[in-house]
């Protein structure tokens, strides 16, 4: 039960129906192993997938009944991220025009619309809490919100862009010194973006305006040419916030009141509600299980179903 509502245990074995279906079929969207692969050995549910589709379900129902608490609707916005999370195509991050969605395509119609709906309230629900925390910590933690902003190549390696950024560092305009590169197929186009100051690499974090610094590590190599610094609007923190641990406690504190606000209770032979976990995990282990849902509590960037 979360708050004054009941969760239907056919809604719960209907989820686990449609997700061992999936997986005999080797079609499972599933981001989480516990539903990818929900039947046990001896043909029935393993307790871990009861508890990780319990799990959803009581996800559901917290954040639908702290949207109505404080009269707030799933936007466009929170629907179009919904949508990239579960319709995305993995080679390229991005999901198809129209209504078509291939990871849920087989899926049973009530399952789809569950996990479409569970996931755009747990969208709205992520953008609510972290409008909250946004307001906390402009005001208790305001350097947190420092951002430096950029305009930013890629290359393919560290002498490339230790090139780049010689030649602008010199007084070259960056388009023209990345044009060769970029025919060459060792660089991108260019693109601006900011980034939190407190995420930023080391050279970025003590660079001023116009500095030009490359970075490179084991994977990733760039170059930065430094345009401003700048505070954080909301719209940029609630979208992407910063790693901050202060800012993840600040979160964690507001999610674990609205949870504890509704309540929420379930039958010891489903497992236990574990608020740290923000998960039901399966009877007989301990509280401290990696065991979890398949979507995350607040940030919109999970994969779903299931």
């Amino acid at each position: 039960m979360v708050g004054d509502a009941g969760i239907r245990r056919d809604a719960v074995r209907a989820d686990l129906t449609a997700e061992a279906k999936a997986a005999k079929a080797g079609r499972s969207a599933a981001s989480g192993k516990a539903l990818a692969d929900p039947v046990g050995k001896d043909g029935s549910y393993t307790d871990a997938a009861r508890a990780a589709a319990l799990t959803n379900r009581i996800l559901d129902q917290i954040y639908a009944q702290t949207l109505e608490r404080d009269e707030l609707e799933v936007s466009a916005a929170d629907k179009a991220t919904a949508r990239e999370i579960l319709c995305a195509d993995p080679s390229t991050g991005q999901a198809p025009t129209g209504t078509s969605c291939p990871p849920l395509d087989g899926y049973p119609a009530a399952y789809r619309t569950f996990t479409t709906r569970l996931l755009q309230r747990q969208a709205a629900f992520g953008r609510f809490v972290y409008e909250q925390a946004y307001a906390e910590v402009k005001k208790s933690h305001p350097s947190l919100l420092r951002e430096v902003c950029v305009n930013l190549v890629q290359t393919a390696d560290a002498a490339t862009a230790e090139q780049v950024r010689a030649a602008v560092a010199g007084g070259k305009d960056l388009g023209e010194v990345i044009e060769k590169p970029v025919k060459a197929g060792k660089a991108s186009e260019s693109r601006e973006g900011c980034l939190f100051v407190d995420d930023a690499p080391e050279a970025l974090q003590k660079a001023a305006v116009d500095d030009v610094v490359a970075v490179s590590d084991d994977e990733l190599h760039y170059v930065a040419q430094v345009l401003e610094h700048k505070d954080a609007t909301r719209t940029e923190f609630t979208t992407q916030p910063p790693s901050s641990s202060t800012v993840r406690t600040i979160v964690d504190r507001r999610v674990a009141k609205a949870v504890e606000a509704l309540g929420v209770a379930v039958e010891p032979g489903w497992g236990t509600w574990t608020p740290s976990a923000f998960a039901v995990i399966p009877p007989g282990e301990p509280a401290t299980s990696t065991t979890a849902p398949t979507t995350t509590q607040v940030a919109p960037s999970t994969t779903a179903p299931g």
